[in-house]
């Protein structure tokens, strides 16, 4: 053999990469020198060469002599073996001058064993560590190189270390006694991989500051850290290629990665392994009876262990080898190649595969391969069997739609359970009409027989009120009853249905501010979710609690729960997660009733368009229109309230939510009312929403909106007795309800109504009732929202309160009070800003109802400076008497 050749065996065959240097496992690596041996297995391009002989260069450092010998096909003959491997030691500096006792004329017998007994004695002459390193032992691995192994393995002095790199597991070498006395270092393919940090460090220097972060996670997970793929990675880059792009297209099917696994894997395999591997490429892990039935034939499990033991890309998952799997840039390559084939034998495969998964209990990766297969008898069959609807209300809605999508309705509608599903993904797409219609021919079908089972006419009970809610009819005692007879009669084992039974329960009551049975059907809802799984369900339930706690003005409580559902959402469902967008609509209301307003609308900005397009029910719209609106009304941009009106009054259309439109009429009222804003020209358009609130009596909330809008009216009419009349009446309605929230509201404008009768000892009564509850929760958003219409009263109660002393946090929160509904006004006074800040505190008297002579007294000012300051009041605010100048206070929001 020519010289250049021998030497090109006798060196490593990769150029020395030293972008990133395995440390870890180059510490490993040095453990042979204590231990007898090493093997380094894995498959193609897992860097196997790269890795040793980076190690090979540390060890010259240290003055430790390497041979390196590189074998290919061709060194099966023993003698030739051996006479490489005594060059490559040469090479490496030690065995200088050896020569074989005899040339060898056969390579059996006693010329054989004396030309190792030569090797073995050269050998042992080495004083010191010494390493020989016999790379790709794969392609030379005969009997009878094995033989010759084993015999250097079992007689070479300790200080001689062999390390072998092979694509494929020795197992015709004596390793298992090594392995058991722990004087063998092994590193595979899992070890070879790079990690995020390594890919990391052999990237980074290409990567834009502008790219993602988590580039290097995302590059892990395509390419599972294979460096080969990595290598491409690294070179496209190079070339030009974005990280985008790069990102997008590396895969098993990609040109480069395509190409190696031709040369290096698949055209080396037989007709057999290639047939088994494209078939099976189709699952996500395969065992040997998967093998057999896709492949009509027998011995798949000594196939699979065959092709690991190999390093051809195939791994066990368990200790047992019950289950395996195929690298992700490998499947993705044989999945191409099969792609080829006619489609009626992939969907063929993907239908045994179903059938099979599904008679082992395999749910998930039945479905899967039934979707694949495109058989809707199959899809429906497998899917009613799970339960259909309860197999969504699991969480595996994204499935369930899916397999509707390709099931024609008449085989839906002969699978009851997954007909419930059909309606009940219709009703949460907000198409209310077509889900009454659908359950109405459900009815007919399923449910006005007595023989139909029982479990199943429970079922449609259920589907009946959630359409209802869906829908936000009137909650009814009858309603609740029947759920609660429908929880006796459901299986105590029947988790679902029992889970939804206590959700609706939970929402049934929250509405009507029954918090403790709400609490109670809640908690009971999350046993049920938990017990089969759900933390979809769990996340709901959240919701549905909090909104109970929030209606009693519980803002603490009802944060701890919103908070718990929305992260519970994020971490499990992701952050453009239909529940994670509900989460963000109740925390919204909750930030906004304590006057974080911008916490509140960075909420809402990604909450509102999600809700609109996807996944709600009323009392979700209902938290987003208000705190929408009303942040709108806070930043006084008219134009915007205007908006959100339309888009509410859209989405109660097209959802069917009367009572949504209703209150957010009633919102527009208030704001009419407390400013008279539509007798201003911007405001023209308010007609188009037909500003009449429908009180509904059985709806304690919507009634409480309708109250607080009379008695506006009245305050504005002034009719002090008849305010106070209503206002008592739904204040103590709200309470003995523990409608906190409402009380609130209703209690401040019976303040004003007191005041504004003179009876300032009622009014502060009335004020030290609504303080109370908002005090400890931090509650503050009702008082600022109400400061235009209590004008001065706040501030005079506020005054009135500090003098009795006592509660430092009462004054503390009293304080910030003030400050907030002045900082409120003086944002509203911005057309107004040309009142100096002496006329603002004059005018801020007058409103009071003080005298010229008591203001002088309060300010240190004259009687005569205080009349020059009226009148200049009087002229930048064009009114002419102290009436005028308070109402227009009032209107414009001038305090």
């Amino acid at each position: 053999m020519a010289d250049w050749i021998i030497r090109s065996k006798l060196k490593p065959s990769v150029r020395l990469r030293k972008l990133v240097v395995r440390e870890p496992l180059i510490s490993r690596l040095n453990g042979t020198l204590k231990a007898r041996t090493a093997i380094v297995h894995a498959p193609a391009g897992c860097g196997k060469s790269t890795l040793l002989a980076q190690w090979q260069e540390r060890l010259e450092q240290r003055g430790v002599p390497v041979a390196w010998l590189s074998l290919d096909d061709y060194d099966t003959d023993p003698f030739q073996f051996l006479t490489y491997l005594m060059q490559a030691c040469t090479e490496g500096s030690f065995c200088d001058g050896f020569e074989f006792p005899d040339s060898p004329q056969s390579f059996s017998g006693a010329p054989a064993l004396a030309n190792r007994a030569a090797v073995v004695t050269a050998l042992g002459r080495c004083q010191g560590p010494h390493v020989v390193i016999l790379d790709d032992f794969h392609r030379a691995g005969t009997e009878e190189i094995h033989d010759v192994v084993n015999t250097l393995l079992a007689d070479l002095p300790a200080n001689v270390h062999i390390v072998i790199s092979t694509r494929e597991y020795p197992n015709a070498l004596s390793l298992a006694d090594l392995r058991v006395r722990d004087a063998l270092i092994e590193i595979t393919q899992s070890d070879l991989q790079f990690s995020e940090q390594d890919i990391q460090a052999y990237l980074g220097s290409l990567i834009a500051p502008t790219d993602p972060t988590d580039w290097a996670r995302e590059l892990f997970e395509r390419t599972e850290g294979w460096p080969i793929a990595l290598q491409t990675v690294r070179r496209w880059i190079r070339e030009g290629a974005s990280l985008s792009d790069t990102l997008r297209e590396i895969s098993g099917r990609s040109s480069d990665l395509v190409d190696y696994f031709l040369e290096q894997v698949f055209e080396k395999l037989d007709r057999n392994e290639r047939r088994f591997l494209l078939r099976t490429s189709i699952l996500e892990r395969v065992n040997g009876e998967l093998g057999d039935l896709l492949c009509k034939g027998k011995g798949s499990w000594e196939m699979l262990e065959n092709l690991e033991r190999r390093d051809l890309f195939v791994n066990s998952l368990d200790r047992d080898r019950a289950w395996y799997r195929y690298h992700r840039l490998f499947s993705e390559f044989l999945q191409e190649r099969l792609r080829r084939q006619p489609d009626s034998l992939l969907r063929e495969l993907h239908g045994l595969a179903a059938d099979w998964f599904n008679d082992q209990g395999h749910v998930t990766e039945a479905i899967q391969h039934a979707l694949r297969s495109q058989d809707p008898e199959m899809l429906a069959d497998i899917l009613e069997q799970l339960g259909g609807w309860h197999y969504a209300l699991r969480g595996h809605i994204g499935i369930v739609e899916r397999v509707l999508q390709i099931t024609p309705a008449e085989v839906t509608q002969r699978h009851p359970r997954l007909w419930l599903a059909h309606i009940f993904l219709t009703v949460r797409l907000g198409e209310l009409e077509l889900a009454q219609r659908e359950f109405a021919l459900f009815a007919e079908c399923y449910l006005k027989d007595d023989s139909t089972d029982r479990q199943l006419q429970c079922e449609g009970q259920i589907m009946e009120c959630l359409i209802g809610r869906y829908g936000d009819s009137t909650v009814s005692d009858q309603e609740i009853r029947q759920l609660q007879d429908l929880s006796e009669i459901l299986s105590p084992d029947n988790h679902v249905m029992n889970a939804v039974c206590s959700n609706l329960l939970c929402a049934l009551y929250g509405r009507l501010g029954q918090l403790d049975e709400a609490i109670a059907a809640g908690d009971q809802a999350i046993l049920h979710f938990r017990e089969m799984g759900s933390l979809w369900g769990e996340v709901f339930i959240y919701f549905h609690e909090g909104f109970a706690y929030m209606a009693q003005a519980r803002i603490r409580d009802a944060e701890a729960l919103y908070r718990e559902g929305y992260n519970l959402a994020v971490e499990q469902f992701g952050e453009d997660s239909d529940s994670a967008a509900i989460g963000r609509a109740f925390l919204a209301e909750v930030a906004y009733e304590k006057n974080n307003l911008q916490e509140a609308s960075q909420l809402l900005e990604r909450a509102l368009p999600h809700i609109e397009r996807f996944d709600a029910w009323i009392d979700v719209y209902l938290a987003a229109y208000s705190t929408a609106i009303k942040l709108a009304r806070a930043s006084c941009d008219k134009q915007a309230v205007l908006e959100i009106a339309r888009r509410a009054k859209s989405t109660a259309a097209n959802r069917g939510l009367a009572r949504l439109a209703r209150a957010i009429n009633a919102y527009l009222l208030i704001f009419e009312q407390n400013d008279r804003i539509m007798q201003q020209d911007s405001w023209s358009a308010a007609e188009d929403f037909h500003l009449n609130p429908d009180p509904e009596p059985t709806d304690p909330v919507m009634r409480h909106l309708s109250s607080s809008v009379a008695a506006r009216d009245l305050l504005l009419a002034g009719q002090f007795n008849e305010a106070i009349t209503l206002l008592k009446a739904e204040a103590e309605q709200a309470h003995r309800g523990k409608f906190i929230r409402s009380f609130i509201t209703l209690s401040l404008l019976l303040a004003t109504a007191h005041w504004k009768q003179g009876q300032h000892e009622a009014a502060n009564a009335a004020f030290e009732a609504a303080l109370l509850p908002a005090l400890f929760e931090g509650l503050k958003r009702p008082f600022i929202d109400e400061g235009a219409m209590l004008a001065g009263v706040i501030g005079e109660l506020t005054l009135a309160s500090k003098k009795r002393r006592g509660n430092r946090l009462r004054e503390k929160f009293l304080t910030e009070l003030a400050v907030e509904i002045d900082g409120a006004g003086q944002k509203k006074q911005s057309e107004h800003s040309s009142l100096s800040p002496r006329e603002q505190q004059v005018l801020r008297f007058l409103t009071q109802g003080h005298s010229n002579r008591e203001i002088a007294e309060a300010m240190t000012l004259s009687i005569n400076t205080v009349k020059f300051h009226i009148k200049n009041i009087f002229e930048k605010l064009a009114v002419n008497t102290r009436e005028d100048a308070v109402s227009a206070t009032i209107r414009r929001h001038l305090l």
